[in-house]
């Protein structure tokens, strides 16, 4: 496994060989309790047919796998790998905190696996 990449203000990344693990906290400040959650899990791109990929790219605003490669080259798949996560993370590991410093230090412990 390589080492978290931080991807975004609270979302990590890291490639294990054949997929990748992610942790991200999400705050839906609009909720009275459990203002912040935490999704996390591993995954494979192969997880996903067709059409979740589709979905997941045209929800950040990629028409192709072509477009991801020409705009990020190397990167192309850790991109998608984003999109599908966001796009699916109520299907992965799920946590809720009432602060973002208790969700920081789950994150922070999940990462330090």
């Amino acid at each position: 496994m390589t080492k978290w990449i931080k991807t975004d203000k609270h979302q990590w990344l890291r490639e294990t060989g054949d997929g990748y693990e992610m942790c991200q906290i999400v705050s839906f400040g609009y909720l009275e309790q459990c203002p912040f959650f935490i999704s996390s899990g591993t995954f494979s791109i192969k997880d996903f047919d067709k059409e979740d990929i589709a979905h997941a790219m045209k929800s950040f605003g990629y028409e192709s796998i072509d477009e991801l490669n020409r705009i990020y080259g190397d990167h192309a798949e850790r991109i998608l790998a984003e999109c599908l996560f966001e796009c699916n993370m109520a299907d992965f590991d799920v946590e809720s905190f009432d602060t973002l410093d208790e969700a920081m230090d789950y994150a922070n412990k999940l990462m330090a696996d």
